[in-house]
């Protein structure tokens, strides 16, 4: 890992180092939905660099879309707990790819998964 000697503030406006990842796969893995702990079947995790990293993880976003959050621990080498949890489940019995880059500077779902499809609309009838 490289800080880059760059330094940001965090979300409550503390100096934290930022950490710059090349993009590349760290494995494969699997996470349940609404789970923040993500496992890799194949592939170890590194509790000195990754912490603070991103993860990528194909399938576990919403509607089985990429899944970005930062690792916030490190459990094992094959256990990390990430700051935001899946949306849809990935399978032990089907891992996906796992990819580490840098940093999230903003993230926007730009998808409204929610269901308005009940909600009645107004009669504007004159």
């Amino acid at each position: 890992m490289n800080t880059g000697g760059e330094v940001w503030l965090n979300s409550v406006g503390q100096a934290v180092k930022v950490p710059t990842l090349s993009a590349s796969q760290l494995g494969t893995g699997y996470i349940a939905a609404g789970s923040t702990t993500l496992t890799l079947s194949a592939g170890s995790f590194d509790s000195a660099n990754h912490v603070g990293a991103l993860v990528r993880i194909f399938g576990a976003g919403p509607k089985g879309r990429p899944l970005e959050a930062r690792i916030k621990s490190v459990t094992s080498s094959s256990v990390a707990e990430l700051e935001g949890a899946a949306f849809s489940t990935v399978t032990s019995g089907s891992p996906k790819p796992i990819w580490l880059s840098g940093v999230i500077v903003n993230q926007f779902f730009l998808e409204d998964t929610a269901d308005w499809s009940s909600l009645p609309l107004p009669n504007n009838q004159p």
